[in-house]
């Protein structure tokens, strides 16, 4: 029985040492070249990805300033019509207004006003 188990573990041992179970296979060559031409085809991919999203943030950039631009015209024209419409209210509120009192009275409201 004794030279069975130590014929048993000797061949156990053997074919351990052939085939070893728990090793780490290295790949082939081909198995890296694959694997390196996805790397390189993922790092072109991401440069495009990136080129792409910093277009899109140039497009952004202009936009904004060209909204910015307009924004600035729509405020000046909006205070341009305000100044019509303030000194067009003057006016009226000096024609109205002119019925009770003397020129000098008048001449003293407009140079107050800024008319005169």
């Amino acid at each position: 029985m004794k030279t069975i188990l130590t014929a048993f573990v000797a061949i156990i041992l053997t074919l351990e040492m052939i085939y070893p179970v728990g090793a780490v296979n290295t790949p082939n060559v081909d198995e890296i070249e694959q694997m390196l031409k996805r790397v390189e085809k993922n790092m072109k991919m991401a440069s495009n990805v990136v080129s792409a999203a910093k277009k899109q943030g140039e497009q952004l950039v202009e936009n904004k300033v060209a909204e910015k631009a307009e924004l600035k015209e729509a405020v000046a024209t909006a205070e341009t019509k305000i100044e019509a419409m303030t000194s067009t209210m003057l006016f009226m509120g000096v024609d109205t207004g002119l019925v009770g009192m003397d020129t000098a009275s008048i001449n003293n409201m407009l140079k107050l006003n800024g008319l005169k």
